[in-house]
């Protein structure tokens, strides 16, 4: 049964994930709030994933792995903290993507057609 044996593997993955989420949002708030003495945020998200990366979840992958996904997080609420939102569904960035493609798309035929008929 190749599907059960995957399924519990990719188990320690997403718990890894969101306790890197967590570890690595908690540091950007100390940092913020000033009790660590971090210049930047970078620096605050370097301490979250060397603390992910001692969790339990993280001693249960290959060491490979767990660098991955904690590094793949961290991009993650790095982008998010600095656009300041919280995460994005893949479903609802797909829908406006699509959205501005065809927006795009019209316009582009607009312009086309205007300069078609414009003067020579």
């Amino acid at each position: 049964m190749p599907g059960r044996k995957r399924a519990a593997h990719t188990a320690p993955k997403e718990e890894l994930k969101r306790e890197a989420r967590e570890i690595i949002r908690e540091e950007l708030e100390h940092a913020r709030e000033g009790e660590h003495a971090v210049p930047s945020v970078t620096e605050a998200v370097a301490i979250g994933l060397t603390r992910a990366r001692r969790e339990p979840e993280a001693r249960a992958l290959p060491e490979h792995e767990a660098v991955e996904v904690t590094r793949e997080e961290a991009r993650r609420v790095l982008a998010d903290e600095l656009h300041d939102r919280g995460r994005r569904s893949a479903k609802k960035s797909k829908e406006t993507t699509q959205i501005l493609r065809s927006v795009e798309a019209r316009e582009v035929v607009r312009r086309a057609r205007k300069g078609k008929g414009g003067t020579h």
